[in-house]
């Protein structure tokens, strides 16, 4: 036997719509207003109210009509025929934790449409743009162009025929969180109508005639508007709270997180390959065509004035010029004379030099015998130390350069890595954060994080590059701010795969945040052993160069007094000469 289904309201021998609590038991005249059939009036138990059955005795003859149905679809007609709604006052958000007194922000109203639609579908368009369906009957989206996201009861539009109001009937099924995400998406203010199925038609008109029983399931105003209560501090909870505002019992679940980082990641898929972001690649690359015309053209013109400079500067002295060749010719000739005069006195000298250096000579060889053999033993020993020094340091310079040249490479390749991801990084979030006003909280707090710190990472890189090209840095200073460096690249690496991780679909999430922990924790340590490497060889090169430059300067000192007594030693030989003569 099929299950009898029980309602409220029935026709009478009249066609009038009566009411279970209000039908008389002695009539039998009652029939279903779905199928016109005989419908019983039971008086129910102690748990049940008084209601309207069928006799069911075949699948054949059973009625699907349902109070909930009618009362749906008489609130659509009303709304429809009236063209107006009232809504509830807007009140302000509480920021999390706040439990004290916030502010209305915009008081209970009436809102009127110019037209009104009834299960019409609201999509997307290719350009993220938001429109609806005109025409009843099912929806067919064209591929690629336009993507369904849900189907409100009721549609309220202006004079241009634009969003102004939608309207969800609640007589048996709440909004569920799916339809509550694509209302955020939308960002088109929606309230939500309860009826009890048990009202009659005059009580339904009655209800919708006053916002009793409505509530906001989305407003742009409140969305927009910062909490209350960020700031101050917030008293003890009282014993009620806003329905809306309450903490839930329990955390978001997977599903629903998956569904937000899927339209997230669909939205910014759809951002950098639509007509915005080539436009945008299209303005940068003729931007850099003009900078580099630019640049080409005032090369030019500097180029033509020091040609000119110089022309005129060959003009005005050019009489100079001829007086300066005729001294010059005077001082040649002069030249010439003081040349034969200086070869004569110099042929004397140099003959009187050379009897001098005989006999010093021979007075060196008979004064000191052995003196010429130790000094050139030490001039060797000193010679091969200079040289060991000297290749010391040449080796050591080249290791230098070589990693001086190596870390140089590695810092322009993540230099330029790092500033192509955060503008590309901050060109999308940007986009993204302005495509999806008010998305989901969740979303928001994160393409406002990852905004504030491509922005900070591309701010700080760029100061830094900057500060490199206007002083020649030394080995010292490029090694302490490697660290600093490194750590950044770490961070961009970070945002990257947050990046990456809204791309994919994610079919097992928390097995794949496990692992993207974990080759995370590993790139990081990776980074961080690079980075101990680098600057361990830094050390011990600086140390080793220390070294080196100590040995060189102790072994200078040391050799530096017996050079000066060889000298002495000369001297004094060449007096005690001079003097014996």
């Amino acid at each position: 036997m099929a299950a009898r289904i029980k309602f409220a309201f029935a026709h009478d021998a009249q066609g009038k719509v009566v009411r279970a609590d209000e039908a008389d038991k002695l009539c039998q005249a009652y029939t279903c207003r779905g199928c016109d059939k005989p419908v019983i009036l039971c008086y129910g138990d102690i748990n049940q109210t008084r209601h309207f059955r069928h006799k069911v005795r075949t699948l054949e003859e059973h009625c699907r009509y349902q109070d909930e149905t009618h009362a749906h679809r008489h609130a659509k007609a009303v709304l429809q025929q009236r063209q107006w709604v009232r809504v509830p006052p807007v009140v302000a958000r509480r920021a999390e934790g706040y439990y004290g007194p916030v502010p209305i922000l915009r008081e209970a109203r009436t809102v009127r449409a110019v037209h009104v639609y009834n299960e019409r579908t609201v999509y997307e368009n290719v350009a993220c743009g938001l429109d609806f369906q005109r025409e009843a009957g099912k929806f067919e989206a064209v591929p690629g162009e336009q993507r369904a996201l849900y189907r409100p009861d009721v549609i309220f539009t202006d004079a241009e025929d634009k969003l102004l109001l939608l309207i969800e009937i609640h007589v048996t099924h709440e909004v569920d969180y799916k339809k509550l995400v694509a209302l955020r998406r939308a960002q088109v203010d929606t309230i939500e109508i309860t009826i009890p199925y048990f009202l009659s038609a005059q009580e339904i008109e009655d209800l919708l005639a006053s916002h009793a029983s409505t509530a906001w399931l989305y407003n742009h105003e409140r969305e927009t508007t910062d909490p209350i209560g960020r700031d101050a501090a917030s008293p003890p909870a009282p014993g009620g709270i806003y329905p809306d505002e309450a903490p839930a019992d329990e955390p978001e679940s997977l599903e629903c997180q998956l569904h937000e980082i899927r339209e997230a990641a669909r939205s910014l898929r759809k951002f950098v390959g639509g007509a915005a972001m080539a436009a945008l690649r299209d303005r940068f690359a003729g931007a850099g065509a003009d900078l580099t015309a630019a640049e080409g053209r005032e090369d030019d013109a500097f180029r033509a004035a020091l040609a000119g400079a110089e022309a005129e500067i060959c003009a005005s002295f050019g009489e100079a010029a001829a007086e300066i060749e005729r001294e010059k010719a005077e001082l040649v000739a002069e030249k010439t004379d003081v040349a034969r005069i200086f070869e004569s006195e110099q042929a004397r000298l140099s003959g009187e030099i050379s009897a001098a250096d005989l006999a010093l000579d021979a007075a060196y060889r008979a004064a000191a015998p052995d003196l010429r053999k130790r000094v050139e033993e030490r001039r060797t020993a000193n010679r091969r130390t200079i040289q060991a020094l000297t290749a010391s340091r040449e080796q050591l310079r080249r290791k230098l350069e070589a990693e001086k040249a190596n870390l140089d490479q590695r810092f322009q390749r993540a230099a330029a890595e790092l500033e192509r991801q955060a503008a590309a990084s901050s060109t999308a979030i940007d986009a993204a954060t302005a495509a999806e006003h008010a998305a989901q909280a969740r979303i928001a707090r994160l393409s406002s994080y990852l905004e504030r710190r491509s922005h900070r990472a591309g701010d700080a890189l760029a100061r830094r590059i900057r500060s490199l090209e206007d002083e020649t840095p030394d080995i010292i200073r490029r090694s302490a701010e490697l660290g600093r460096f490194e750590r950044e690249l770490a961070t961009a690496e970070r945002l990257r795969a947050e990046l990456e991780r809204l791309e994919p679909a994610v079919a097992a999430a928390e097995e794949a945040l496990g692992q993207r922990r974990a080759d995370h924790a590993s790139r990081v340590a990776a980074r961080e052993r690079e980075a101990e490497l680098v600057g361990a060889a830094l050390r011990r090169a600086e140390a080793g160069l220390a070294e080196e430059v100590a040995a060189a300067t102790t072994c200078l000192a040391r050799l530096t007094p017996t050079y000066e007594a060889l000298r002495a030693a000369k001297g004094r030989a060449i007096d005690r000469r001079f003097s014996s003569r």
